[in-house]
């Protein structure tokens, strides 16, 4: 018996197909406004009020919602579960803009934070400091991504050159 045995049929495959998107890009580029257009009834989570009036615009259908802390983010993951587990989740998408402000609100809330060993003297993070930002933000956005419904995280864009052969790399604007 091969491998072609045991090929099955696409219209045979068990379980809903779900959307996760990373999208990146400079600021005011249409992040938001893909974001917004990405699905019928989208929940927004925003960290800046500014990118309202283009989902406004965009989707009138759209829901959004403030993300002023790190907690408030966790508080959405919780919630958004044990609506989509219940079946009263009334959205069909969620949209983290931005993963970038995100992981700085954290990053700002670690180096106020009383734990010693994540702080060097100056107030900037340890080695463990990162590496705790680091792993928040993995499990994170890995807990949206494997929720059943469509997931699109938007990130700023990080451009880096290489000085010798004048190379340009973009990238997501994010730690880790």
């Amino acid at each position: 018996m091969g491998i072609l045995d045991s090929v099955i049929s696409a219209s045979k495959a068990e379980g809903a197909a779900h959307v996760n998107i990373l999208v990146y890009g400079n600021s005011g580029v249409g992040k938001s406004k893909l974001g917004a257009g990405s699905s019928e009834r989208p929940l927004i989570a925003l960290t800046e009020r500014q990118a309202m009036i283009t989902i406004r615009e965009s989707n009138p259908q759209a829901a959004m919602v403030e993300i002023n802390c790190w907690e408030d983010l966790q508080a959405l993951f919780k919630e958004a579960n044990e609506g989509i587990r219940a079946g009263t989740f009334p959205y069909d998408c969620i949209v983290l803009d931005s993963l970038t402000e995100m992981q700085t609100k954290l990053r700002r809330e670690l180096e106020k934070g009383k734990d010693a060993k994540l702080i060097q003297g100056d107030g900037s993070l340890s080695m463990k400091g990162w590496g705790v930002l680091i792993d928040r933000t993995t499990s994170l956005v890995s807990s949206f991504r494997d929720l059943p419904i469509d997931f699109v995280c938007l990130c700023l864009c990080d451009e880096q050159v290489n000085e010798e052969t004048g190379v340009r790399t973009y990238r997501p604007s994010v730690n880790g």
